[in-house]
């Protein structure tokens, strides 16, 4: 038996299949920024869905509903809070010079921005769920 390696044939890589591979980079490379603007939707949707909830609090309602609206209210405004963070310009350390550093602050912001987001979305859907709730049942 030899010990040499079989030798592969091969042939220079499809442009198409290298225009993928860059679109994927450049997607990868665009994650926060989408996050930021998924983020930037959600909390126009919560402002504008917690002022006419606040807003339009009808008074024939039990009085056990005014519990539960009020603890609604509060989980809306957690979820504002959480896609604000979403936003907020953290400082993010890393060594200008090092790729892989970047790489890696880069794979963190994204994960943290991911989590308060998907955090915001379902504080938010716990509030209106809460609130129609109250509505339908008060």
């Amino acid at each position: 038996m030899s010990d040499t390696p079989p030798i592969l044939k091969g042939s220079a890589p499809d442009p198409s299949d290298t225009s993928w591979v860059e679109h994927a980079r450049s997607e990868q490379q665009q994650q926060a920024l989408r996050l930021e603007e998924t983020a930037k939707y959600l909390a126009g949707i919560i402002a504008i869905s917690l002022t006419i909830f606040i807003d339009k609090r009808p008074a024939n309602l039990a009085a056990w509903t005014g519990d539960v609206l009020t603890g609604a209210a509060l989980v809306w405004m957690g979820a504002a809070f959480l896609s604000f963070l979403v936003l907020f310009p953290w400082r993010y350390r890393y060594a200008p010079d090092s790729p892989d550093d970047i790489r890696r602050a880069f794979r963190r912001v994204v994960r943290v921005k991911w989590a308060l987001l998907v955090a915001a979305t379902v504080c938010f859907l716990v509030a209106l769920g809460m609130g129609v709730w109250a509505f339908l049942k008060g």
